[in-house]
């Protein structure tokens, strides 16, 4: 897998692939991509860095090394134990860490009540 570099400090994402990702995952001086598809892509970025050209209604930092696209949650689970969510794509389940799970709450919430279009077919779709 060849890993892109980041020019002008902007990671190399293209607009279009931005709805397509599912989460990102840093590496110290990288990230990894992972795509709906399965598919990922290694940046040479910052995950800060990569996270200030993603859009914020739709991105969430659920932990130092990780954000989650929030239109790709298939369910929450809220415990005393914390926050964890699965995402559509996969059977991993990730752990909201207590320092951003305040913050996560507010994303989903404030996602869950915008006009964002879901397809019909999507879980996240009620009416």
């Amino acid at each position: 897998m060849a890993i892109e570099q980041s020019t002008s400090n902007r990671p190399s994402i293209l607009p279009q692939q931005t709805e397509r990702i599912s989460f990102i995952e840093s590496y110290g001086n990288y990230v990894k991509v992972y795509f709906d598809s399965g598919e990922h892509k290694i940046i040479r970025s910052s995950l800060k860095s990569l996270s200030n050209s993603l859009p914020k209604s739709w991105f969430a930092r659920i932990h130092n090394q990780r954000i989650i696209n929030l239109s790709r949650i298939e369910i929450v689970n809220h415990t005393t134990q914390g926050i964890s969510l699965k995402l559509k794509e996969n059977e991993v389940v990730f752990i909201v860490s207590r320092t951003y799970s305040k913050a996560f709450v507010e994303a989903y919430q404030a996602f869950a009540l915008s006009d964002i279009p879901f397809a019909k077919n999507d879980p996240g779709y009620c009416f």
